[in-house]
């Protein structure tokens, strides 16, 4: 503390200056993870099974919602296959996305071809 007050004014206000410089940039780049870890994360629907028409296989829809938006992450597996057991073997198949928030899965208004 002896040191700081011999030395100048002007070295002790650059000193200052860049302290709270430091402290405003550790603050910004706090606040610039955080925002970007809400726009990111996504909220995840329990899983909705849905027999293919071939009854040979069953699509698996991962349906989110996350600020911006929401979607679907669609799978292909064979019938039976619980969430855990064998769910290495399930392929993705495709996406969905949409920026209005509506949950086409959850909602029931799809239709499997």
């Amino acid at each position: 503390m002896r040191k700081f007050k011999n030395l100048p004014l002007t070295a002790r206000i650059l000193i200052l200056i860049s302290i709270i410089l430091a402290a405003c940039l550790i603050l910004a780049v706090g606040i610039y993870l955080y925002l970007g870890s809400l726009i990111t994360s996504r909220t995840y629907k329990p899983d909705l099974v849905i027999p293919a028409p071939d009854g040979q296989q069953e699509l698996v829809i991962c349906e989110f919602s996350c600020l911006g938006g929401a979607g679907a992450e669609i799978y292909i597996r064979e019938p039976g296959q619980d969430k855990w057991y064998n769910s290495w073997m399930k392929q993705q198949i495709g996406n969905v996305g949409t920026d209005d928030y509506y949950e086409t899965f959850t909602n029931g208004t799809y239709e499997v071809l």
